[in-house]
C-alpha cells in the first residue's frame, strides 16, 4: 500500500494540475485508505487499484483530449493564415482597381489639356479675326473718309459750275460795255485760255486719280476675299475641332464604361465602393465641368459663326458702297463732262468776242485816221477851228466820260483778276484732290481684274458649295430631327444643370452632414474592428474558458465519484472504528477533515456556476453585438442609399421619366382625367401629361414611391395587379395598393430601374409593340429610365 500511494503521489505531482487541494484530498484518502488497510485488509487491495486504473485511464483520455484540442488550434491558425493570404488577394485587388482608377484620372487630364489647347487655338482664331475686324473698320473708315473728299469734291465743282454761270451771265450783261475794252479783254482771254488748259490738264489727272482709287478698291475686294478664305479656313478649323471633341466625348463614354465594369467588379467590397464612389463623383463633376466648358466653346463657335456672318453682311454693304461710290463717280465725270463742254462753249464765245473786238479795232483805227485828216483841215481853216475846237471840247467831255468809264472797267478788271486767282487757287486744291482720286481709282482699277478673277472663282465655288448645300440639305433634314431631340437634351440638361447648381448648394451642406456621418462611420468601423478583435480574443478566451470547463467538469465528476466512495468508505470506517473502540480524537480529526473537504468542495462548485454564468452572459454579448454589427451595416448601406435617392426625388419637385432605349418620356395620352388609361411614350415638349411627382412612402414602405401624373394626380398601376410579363401600364386612383408601390434603384451609369413592390418586375418599353408594361429584369436599355427634374416658370 505505501509503494502504491507513493507511485500515485509521484503521477500526481509530475500532473501539476490539482494544487493543494489535490493534496488535501490525497492526505484525506491516505488517512482513508490507512484505515481500510486496517480494517479491511487484502481485499480492499484489489478495490484501490481498480480505481487507481480508471484514474489512469482518465488521466490519459484528458491527454487525447489535449492533443485533439492542439489540433484544433493549429487548423485554426491554418484558417487564419488562409485568411490573411485572402485579405492580401484582395489588397492586390483593391491596388489594381486604384491603378485603373489613376490611369483613368491620366486619361481625363489629357482630355482637358486638350480642351485647354483648342480653348487656346480658338482664343487665337478669336484674336485674329478681332485684327480681321479692326483691319475693316480700319478700311471702312478710310471709304467713309474718301466719300467726304468726293462729297466735298462734287460740292467745290457745283460752286466752281455756279460761278461760272455768274461769269457767263456777268460777261452777257457787260458785252455792250465789253466792246470799248476789247484790247484788254484779249489778254484776258489769253490768260483764260491758259487756264483752261491747265484745268483741263487738272481734269486728267483727277480721272487718273479716281481710276487709281478703282484700283485700291480692288484691293480692298482681294483683301476682303483673303479675309474670306481665312474665315472659311478658321470654319474648318471649328469643324474639325468639333469632331474632335465629338470623340474625346466618345472616349470618356468608352472610361465611363470602364470605370462601370470596374465597380460591378467591386460590387461585394463596401470600403472599395466608397472609396470608387468618392471618385467616381469627382469624375463625375470634372465631365460636368468639361460638357460646361464644351457647351461655352459651342456658344463661342456660335457666336464666331455669328460675327463671320456679320463681317460677309458689311462687306456685302462695303461691297454695295462701292457700287454706289462707282455710281457717283460716274455722275461725277458727267458733270465733269458738262463743264467740258460749258467750257468749250464759252471759249468759243471768248473767240466771237475776239473778232468783235478785232472789228473795233479797226473802226477805232479809222478814227484816228479821220482825226488826221480833220487836223490838216483845222490847220488849214481857223475858222473851222472854233467849230473844232467846240466839237474837241465835246470830244473831250466825251473822252473824260470814256476814261471814267475805262477807270471803273479797270477795278471791274482788277476784281475780276482777284477772283480769278481765287479760282484757281480753288481748282489747284480740286486738281490735288482730282489727282489723288485717280491714283485711288487706278489702284482700284488695276484690283478690279483680279477680283473679278476671284469672284469667278467663288462664283463656281458657290455654284459647287450650292451643290453640295442641296446635298448637306438633304442631311441637314435628317440631321434636324436629331438635333431637335439633342436640343430638347441639352435644354433638359440645362434645366438640369440649373437644378444641379440649386442641388449642388444644398448638397454642400449635405456634404458637410455626410462627411461628419462618414467621420461617425469611420469612428464605427473602427470601434467595429476593435469589437472584432475584442470579440476574437473573447473567443478565445471562450474557447479556453470551455476547454477549462471541460476539464473542470471532469475534475468534479471524478471528485464526486471519489467523495461518494469516500463517504461509503468513512462511512465503514465509522463502523469498523466503532467496533474497534477508536479514540474519539481521531473520529473529530476525521469529521472536521472531511467537513474542510465539503466545504472546499461547495466553494469550488460555486465558483464553477458563477463561471458558467459569466460565460453565457459573455456569449449572449457577443451575440447581440454581431446582431448590432450587422444592423449597423445594413442600416448604413441602406441609408446611404436612401439618402442619396431621397435628396435626388423630392416630392415637392416635378420631373419626366425618359426611356434610355428610345429617349422619350412617359406620357398620359391626351391629358386624360379617367381611370384605367393605358400609359404610352412621346417625345417631350413640356406638358403636365408628361410631369411626375415622386411620393415617397415609410414604415414596412421604406424606399418605395407614388409615381403620380401633374395633370391628372393619379398613380402608375399594374393593370389588374397582374403579375405576369407584357401587362399594360396605366393610370389609375390612387389606393395605396402594392401594384401602385414602385422601387427606385439607381445604376451606375446614371440612369434608374422602377421595380414594382408586388410583382418584383420591372417597368420597361416592349420591342415589339413600344407600349409600357412590365417584365422580368434582364438588364437591358429599354428598362432603364432616365430621371430629369423640370424647373416650372
Amino acid at each position: 500500500m505505501v509503494f502504491f500511494w507513493g507511485t500515485l503521489s509521484r503521477q500526481l505531482a509530475r500532473s501539476n494540475k490539482y494544487g493543494d487541494d489535490c493534496m488535501e484530498i490525497l492526505l484525506a484518502a491516505f488517512i482513508v485508505g490507512m484505515v481500510g488497510c486496517i480494517g479491511l485488509g487484502y481485499q480492499s487491495r484489489e478495490k484501490t487499484k481498480k480505481k487507481m486504473g480508471d484514474l489512469f485511464d482518465k488521466l490519459s483520455n484528458e491527454q487525447e483530449q489535449r492533443q485533439k484540442i492542439k489540433q484544433t488550434l493549429e487548423n485554426i491558425k491554418r484558417d487564419l493564415k488562409t485568411a490573411s493570404e485572402k485579405l492580401s488577394f484582395e489588397q492586390q485587388q483593391r491596388q489594381q482597381v486604384e491603378q485603373t482608377l489613376e490611369t483613368n484620372k491620366r486619361k481625363l487630364a489629357a482630355t482637358l489639356k486638350q480642351s485647354r489647347n483648342e480653348q487656346e487655338q480658338r482664343q487665337q482664331a478669336e484674336q485674329s479675326l478681332e485684327a480681321t475686324k479692326r483691319k475693316w473698320t480700319a478700311t471702312l473708315k478710310q471709304l467713309t473718309g474718301e466719300q467726304e473728299q468726293h462729297q466735298k469734291t462734287k460740292q467745290s465743282l457745283e460752286d466752281t459750275t455756279h460761278e461760272l454761270m455768274m461769269l457767263s451771265e456777268q460777261q452777257r450783261l457787260d458785252q455792250e460795255q465789253h466792246q470799248r475794252v476789247k484790247q484788254s479783254l484779249e489778254a484776258t482771254k489769253r490768260e483764260l485760255t491758259g487756264t483752261l488748259e491747265a484745268t483741263k490738264h487738272k481734269l486728267t489727272d483727277a480721272l487718273r486719280l479716281l481710276s487709281n482709287e478703282q484700283e485700291q478698291r480692288q484691293q480692298l475686294e482681294q483683301t476682303n476675299e483673303t479675309a474670306r478664305s481665312k474665315l472659311t479656313t478658321i470654319s474648318k478649323q471649328l469643324y474639325s475641332e468639333q469632331k474632335q471633341r465629338q470623340q474625346a466625348e466618345q472616349s470618356l463614354k468608352k472610361t465611363q464604361k470602364e470605370l462601370a465594369t470596374a465597380f460591378e467588379q467591386t460590387n461585394n467590397e463596401q470600403a472599395q465602393r466608397q472609396q470608387v464612389e468618392q471618385s467616381l463623383k469627382q469624375t463625375r463633376r470634372e465631365l460636368t465641368t468639361t460638357l460646361e466648358k464644351l457647351s461655352q466653346e459651342q456658344a463661342r463657335c456660335q457666336q464666331v459663326e455669328q460675327s463671320f456672318e456679320d463681317t460677309q453682311r458689311k462687306f456685302k454693304a462695303t461691297a454695295e458702297q462701292l457700287h454706289r461710290e462707282q455710281g457717283e463717280h460716274q455722275q461725277t465725270e458727267q458733270s465733269i463732262k458738262k463743264a467740258m463742254r460749258d467750257v468749250t462753249t464759252i471759249s468759243e464765245k471768248f473767240q466771237k468776242e475776239q473778232a468783235l473786238r478785232r472789228q473795233v479795232e479797226q473802226s477805232f483805227r479809222n478814227a484816228q485816221r479821220e482825226l488826221t485828216a480833220s487836223l490838216e483841215k483845222i490847220n488849214k481853216d481857223k475858222s473851222q477851228r472854233q467849230q473844232m475846237e467846240l466839237s474837241v471840247k465835246k470830244n473831250q467831255r466825251e473822252l473824260t466820260i470814256i476814261s471814267e468809264k475805262l477807270e471803273k472797267e479797270q477795278a471791274q478788271r482788277q476784281q475780276v483778276e482777284l477772283s480769278l486767282k481765287d479760282n484757281k487757287r480753288e481748282v489747284a486744291a480740286i486738281s490735288k484732290q482730282l489727282r489723288n482720286e485717280e491714283k485711288q481709282r487706278q489702284q482700284a482699277e488695276q484690283s478690279l481684274p483680279e477680283i473679278e478673277q476671284e469672284l469667278a472663282e467663288t462664283s463656281q465655288r458657290l455654284h459647287d458649295e450650292q451643290e453640295e448645300r442641296q446635298q448637306v440639305k438633304q442631311l441637314l433634314s435628317v440631321t434636324k430631327r436629331k438635333l431637335t431631340t439633342t436640343s430638347k437634351q441639352l435644354s433638359k440638361e440645362q434645366q438640369q444643370r440649373l437644378k444641379l447648381e440649386q442641388s449642388l448648394k444644398e448638397t454642400q451642406q449635405e456634404q458637410q452632414e455626410v462627411t461628419a456621418l462618414l467621420e461617425q462611420q469611420s469612428i464605427e468601423q473602427e470601434q467595429r474592428l476593435q469589437l472584432e478583435q475584442s470579440v476574437e480574443e473573447t473567443q478565445q478566451e471562450l474557447a479556453t474558458l470551455l476547454e477549462q470547463q471541460s476539464i473542470d467538469e471532469e475534475q468534479r465528476l471524478q471528485l464526486e465519484q471519489s467523495l461518494e466512495e469516500t463517504k461509503q468508505e468513512l462511512q465503514k470506517a465509522t463502523v469498523l472504528l466503532e467496533q474497534q473502540n477508536i479514540g474519539q480524537e481521531q473520529q473529530l480529526q476525521l469529521e472536521q477533515s472531511l467537513e474542510e473537504t465539503k466545504q472546499e468542495l461547495t466553494a469550488t462548485l460555486a465558483k464553477l456556476s458563477y463561471e458558467k454564468r459569466q460565460r453565457q452572459k459573455l456569449e449572449q454579448s457577443l451575440k447581440e453585438t454581431q446582431e448590432l454589427l450587422n444592423q449597423s451595416a445594413q442600416t448604413s448601406t441602406s441609408d446611404s442609399d436612401d439618402s442619396d435617392l431621397n435628396a435626388l426625388l423630392q416630392p415637392s419637385k416635378v420631373y419626366n421619366i425618359q426611356s434610355l432605349r428610345t429617349e422619350k418620356v412617359l406620357d398620359v395620352p391626351k391629358g386624360s382625367l379617367k381611370n384605367d388609361i393605358p400609359i404610352t411614350q412621346d417625345s417631350w415638349y413640356g406638358g403636365q401629361n408628361q410631369q411626375w411627382h415622386f411620393q415617397p412612402l415609410g414604415g414596412a414602405d421604406k424606399g418605395y414611391y407614388q409615381i403620380s401624373s401633374v395633370r391628372s394626380k393619379k398613380c402608375l398601376n399594374v393593370s389588374s395587379g397582374l403579375m405576369d410579363n407584357n401587362i399594360e401600364i396605366h393610370q389609375s386612383q390612387c389606393d395605396g395598393s402594392d401594384h401602385q408601390k414602385w422601387k427606385v434603384i439607381p445604376l451606375d451609369d446614371g440612369s434608374f430601374v422602377i421595380q414594382c413592390k408586388h410583382s418584383s418586375k420591372v417597368l420597361a418599353v416592349s420591342d415589339r409593340t413600344g407600349k409600357v408594361i412590365q417584365y422580368t429584369l434582364r438588364n437591358a436599355n429599354n428598362q432603364r429610365w432616365i430621371i430629369n427634374e423640370i424647373t416650372i416658370g
